[in-house]
């Protein structure tokens, strides 16, 4: 899990913030996001922590109208990693669209814009 992280821009944990952002698309019509946990799982026989997933995956996944949106949170002095950069290109090659978010503002925002974009593109209902 990602540590708690506040910012002066950003009042909210990271925690705080992933839960307002899955809190919001679920309230949206014909939205589902749930929280994506990617932390390794600790093997108490072997002393290692296992890989939990696909490394990379973004923070919450998402699914409006449809199509896929992969969220990633940062906060604070958290920056993007090389996997997730890599998927986030993967996400966009197939279509779906990926927001890489630092507090809810920008969050708004960005959903905003893929919400106006796939309205735009006729992808507002389950015709």
């Amino acid at each position: 899990m990602k540590p708690t992280k506040r910012s002066q821009n950003n009042p909210l944990t990271t925690n705080q913030l992933t839960g307002a952002i899955i809190d919001h698309v679920l309230r949206q019509p014909l939205s589902y996001a749930w929280r994506n946990n990617s932390t390794g799982i600790f093997d108490a026989r072997r002393g290692i922590y296992r890989p939990a997933g696909k490394s990379g995956t973004p923070d919450i996944i998402a699914v409006s109208r449809g199509i896929f949106i992969g969220i990633e949170v940062k906060t604070g002095t958290d920056r993007l990693r090389e996997l997730q950069k890599s998927f986030i290109a993967s996400i966009e090659h197939a279509q779906g669209h990926s927001l890489v978010v630092h507090d809810f503002d920008d969050f708004k925002q960005k959903w905003s814009m893929v919400m106006d974009m796939l309205h735009d593109r006729g992808v507002n209902s389950r015709d």
